[in-house]
């Protein structure tokens, strides 16, 4: 029996019987509830039957990993004439890399009597990769005729046809490091993925795989690139300069450089680059670089490839300086705790920033949430976020099964003893100076979704409206995968009439522009509602206080917050929601009354009484994986 770890992190699994004449029915399963087996069932049923067209091979096993819109991985196996076997978890605990490498786990075929930790299965994952690399190192023919057909066409899903069955996992797997290096991670961010299907779209009209291999060539593309990797088949004609940078994209990721090859050498190699596909080539590394994988700055949202090669900066309190410190040599004890205490120096391609760094552990997390708070001045943003971020500190998050850290100490220290403790003094806190470009903080949050660093920006107003070239304060806009836009009720257009918010506009349209159609949750906070307390509706929800996830209060409540903006005419602060397919409105207080003055300062007479603040947070979390469960992917859904 495979029982779950200490953590809570685990995977379920699900046998699903699929030989019925009534269709697909759940056999077995490690999953707690009828509830979820029927939520897997429908997201399954239609992919769990094992298809095959007369006169066409089919593979004795196959593989498919979905992503669904609702939230959520499976991971479906398929053997012939035997019921099929998935691999589930809510969140974003079952991703690509994990589900490549479990290909060959020996646990398939036992019985789901208990959930799988998700350490269990990773460990088997970090041995399963020299498998797949020493695979994709036979199938390098077939490699650089697909790799030749997707470069600088990253953004095209891919149907391969003819390919041996043995090598259709490892080519996945290569395909996916290979795009990594590329830094074309957005372009196929889902890799989602099926070894064996007869068509190239997904049979729910869900998202489509992005790679998926069939036994014979489609009668059109439909949008997809196809490469057929039969023998004598004819292949789509590609420049010597393009299969020079997939042989070279190959050396550097399967380790086929000649030994002791120098730069000289390399320069020889990857002579045929094309600058025009990407202008710099993979560099030769040495055996202490490793490359983990890359990652956008939240600071100068500037993309760069991330190497760990046995050092950190370590911050020296005495002289306030950051010092490079070479780890590589200390004891794995060590060096985790210099890791966790560390820093690592942001490359800054662009050269736009001042010299910043990252906690030395961010590239240890696949997908960062990077939070914006967007507003005009004196809309209460800093209140608001230091409020929030005092009740994450106070436990308020436990209810929802979600465990707080901080993931940088110093900054965590440095917004501990300047905003919140000032703020629990009583202290009305300042605005956001004016190009501020770093973080306020940053929090790891762990929960059934697995561990997300989460990074809060807040921005002062006047800096989101500013149209010169040197304004860079809201560069951070550029990397948010989710924004809180705040809203007090005193608050009026910079301009015209009332449909302009020029903060919020603004904002809006670098953020749509800047993701590209990638999904971006959305709150809109009307802050400073203590105001409101005795106003319908505003004054039943701020006496309500909730310690779990309604997505039917959470519809309840954003439809009383739009009736109200819109009644008193403020319509300005509404314009984010139609942009954003999931969005909530919320009335929150960060200090449940007024300041009042006090000689050159205010304060709050009386202390802070926080009503709902943590209310948009839970939004934006649902919204984003980061809770998970029927609720959570309801919540801000039209």
């Amino acid at each position: 029996m495979v029982t779950a770890g200490a953590s809570g992190d685990v995977v379920h699994r699900i046998v699903i019987d699929t030989g019925q004449p009534t269709g697909s029915s759940v056999l077995a399963s490690s999953l707690d509830s009828k509830a979820e087996e029927g939520f897997w069932l429908a997201a399954l049923r239609d992919r769990a039957p094992y298809p095959q067209a007369p006169g066409l091979p089919r593979p004795q096993r196959s593989l498919t990993f979905v992503q669904l819109r609702t939230g959520g991985s499976a991971l479906l196996r398929r053997v012939a004439d035997r019921p099929a076997v998935a691999l589930v978890a809510r969140g974003r605990l079952l991703n690509t890399e994990l589900a490549l490498g479990l290909a060959s786990w020996p646990g398939w075929d036992g019985a789901p009597d208990a959930p799988v930790a998700e350490s269990v299965l990773q460990s088997h994952v970090e041995a399963a990769v020299k498998g797949l690399r020493e695979r994709a190192r036979a199938a390098r023919s077939s490699l650089v005729t697909v790799l030749s057909a997707l470069l600088g066409r990253w953004t095209s899903p891919l149907t391969i046809v003819g390919c041996s069955d043995d090598d259709r996992v490892a080519i996945i797997w290569a395909l996916r490091e290979a795009g990594r290096r590329e830094r074309e991670r957005r372009a196929m961010r889902q890799w989602s993925f099926s070894t064996y299907e007869l068509s190239d779209t997904d049979p729910v009209g869900a998202l489509a795989f992005e790679v998926v291999f069939l036994p014979a060539k489609p009668d059109s593309d439909g949008g997809r690139r196809v490469v057929d990797l039969s023998p004598f088949a004819r292949q789509d004609r590609v420049g010597p300069k393009v299969a020079a940078r997939a042989e070279a994209l190959l050396d550097w990721l399967l380790g086929a450089a000649p030994a002791g090859s120098d730069s000289d050498a390399a320069e020889g190699r990857l002579a045929g680059w094309s600058p025009a596909l990407n202008p710099e080539p993979p560099p030769v590394e040495s055996t202490q670089r490793r490359f983990v994988r890359a990652v956008r700055c939240p600071t100068c949202a500037d993309e760069f490839d991330w190497f760990e090669d046995g050092t950190v900066f370590l911050f020296d309190e005495t002289t306030s300086r950051y010092e490079s410190a070479g780890i590589g040599s200390w004891e794995p004890v060590k060096q985790a705790d210099a890791r966790r205490r560390g820093y690592r120096r942001c490359p800054n391609p662009s050269a736009d920033t001042p010299e910043h760094y990252l906690p030395a552990t961010y590239a240890d997390y696949e997908d960062p949430l990077v939070i914006g708070l967007v507003g005009m001045s004196l809309s209460g943003k800093t209140h608001l976020l230091t409020a929030m971020l005092r009740e994450v500190y106070r436990g308020g998050l436990q209810p929802f099964g979600l465990r707080h850290a901080a993931l940088d100490f110093r900054r965590h220290q440095a917004f501990r003893r300047g905003f919140i403790e000032r703020l629990e003094r009583g202290e009305a806190l300042p605005g956001t100076g004016s190009e501020v470009v770093d973080a306020m903080d940053a929090v790891i949050l762990r929960g059934p979704g697995g561990p997300r660093p989460i990074t809060f920006f807040d921005v002062a107003g006047e800096d989101l409206v500013r149209h010169d070239v040197h304004g860079k304060a809201a560069r951070f806009l550029l990397a948010v995968n989710a924004v809180i836009f705040v809203h007090a009720p005193e608050d009026r257009p910079t301009r015209g009439g009332f449909g302009e918010n020029e903060a919020f506009d603004l904002a809006v349209e670098r953020i749509v522009a800047a993701r590209g159609g990638a999904p971006v949750a959305a709150a809109i906070a009307l802050t400073k509602s203590d105001r409101l307390r005795y106003v319908p509706p505003a004054d039943r929800w701020l006496r309500k206080e909730q310690s779990h996830l309604s997505a039917t209060d959470m519809r309840a409540e954003s439809r009383d917050v739009f009736a109200y903006l819109h009644h008193s005419g403020t319509t300005a602060a509404l314009n984010p929601f139609p942009e954003f397919p999931r969005c909530t409105l919320h009335f929150v207080s960060a200090s449940g009354r007024d300041a009042s003055s006090a000689g050159a300062s205010s304060r709050f007479a009386g202390g802070i009484r926080p009503a709902r603040v943590l209310q948009p947070l839970i939004a934006i979390l649902a919204m984003t994986g980061v809770l998970t469960g029927p609720e959570a992917e309801k919540v801000g859904a039209p």
